[in-house]
């Protein structure tokens, strides 16, 4: 049976089980990144002498003290951070930079987190399913069930939740105001290992749901019915929906390809490796991560990278966008960074 308790926090990361190293840009505390990272710009300076160059700004990393902490979701306005370990997980305030709860889930290893575009709910992957919490009242609105995972990601849009089972190659969709399962995607069989070292992570946005399997992202919608597929070669390591779901974003090993609703390529991005992406919340820039740990901001209407950054020493596996602000993911560490 599953416990469930919520603790007013003097320390919130003791509440959960968590231990948690923060840094802030300037600390002696921090890794042997610069606080202040310089960044490579798309172009040559010359060529546009009076163009504003822009900037990715640390605002905090987070390391995982417990290796069994796995991720974080970032709100929709970038406000509020929630950071994922072994039995619950914090809400961070990153307007007052300050851990404002910490929630006891139950008794397993919390995965990633995923807000409500209000900020008033956020969806807790775990090994036994996924939870969406109340945060003005700190209660469970939907506990599920499902078969167990190694790994899970998912994904909040509008009042649905999908959670994507990696262990048995399935995503589950429910109604964020509580209920079991009402529908299933079936995403390519069961997790290989041997295969995938870091299985892709699905996108949903506008009503539709981004897959990369072998050969192809199919697009589906929230009833499970697919739409369409945009061929691939192999597995792409990285897809994007952009807010409203017309465009994709699809990584390839040579450049990123972006694509809209019917399946036609709009563009492509000179950003190889990429592993990780999100559109901003206006969808006119791409964020990428990459296997270098990089990270590159492009914007969308003139096809130019804006910054690139040495983000973290490792591979970027998952990016989050809110507000102005982006949420980097590693194995070992994630970090936000303001825009």
């Amino acid at each position: 049976m599953r416990r469930s308790h919520i603790e007013s926090l003097a320390s919130p990361l003791r509440a959960v089980g968590l231990a948690l190293v923060v840094s802030t840009a300037g600390c002696a505390a921090a890794p042997p990144l610069a606080p202040a990272p310089r960044i490579e710009v798309g172009a040559p300076a010359a060529s546009a002498p009076s163009q504003p160059v822009a900037l990715l700004e640390l605002v905090r990393r987070f390391e995982a003290g417990d290796s069994r902490g796995r991720g974080c979701g970032l709100g929709a306005r970038g406000d509020l951070l929630a950071f994922c370990g072994d039995g619950g997980f914090v809400l961070w305030d990153l307007a007052r930079d300050g851990a404002v709860a910490g929630v006891g889930a139950n008794d397993t290893i919390m995965f990633e987190a995923a807000f409500s575009d209000d900020d008033a709910r956020v969806a807790v992957a775990s090994l036994v399913g996924v939870d969406v919490w109340e945060l003005a009242s700190r209660e469970r609105r939907t506990q599920s069930d499902e078969a167990g995972t190694t790994g899970a990601f998912v994904a909040y849009d509008g009042g649905v939740v999908a959670l994507h089972n990696i262990s048995l190659g399935l995503v589950w969709l429910y109604r964020a105001q509580g209920g079991a399962a009402y529908a299933r995607i079936e995403a390519g069989g069961r997790y290989d290992a041997d295969r995938f070292q870091h299985p892709p992570a699905f996108a949903m946005a506008g009503g539709r749901i981004a897959l990369p399997l072998r050969g192809a992202v199919q697009i589906f919608d929230t009833t499970a019915s697919p739409l369409s597929e945009v061929p691939t070669e192999g597995v792409a390591p990285a897809v994007a929906l952009a807010p409203g779901g017309k465009r994709l974003a699809v990584a390839g090993a040579a450049a990123i390809d972006l694509y809209d609703d019917g399946g036609a390529r709009i563009t492509r991005l000179a950003e190889p490796d990429a592993t990780a992406l999100a559109f901003s919340p206006d969808g006119a820039r791409l964020f990428a991560g990459t296997q270098t740990g990089t990270l590159a901001m492009w914007d969308l209407a003139r096809g130019e990278r804006l910054a690139r950054i040495a983000a973290h020493p490792q591979r970027i596996g998952r990016l989050r966008a809110g507000g102005r602000r982006v949420l980097t993911m590693t194995d070992d560490a994630s970090a936000v960074w303001r825009f």
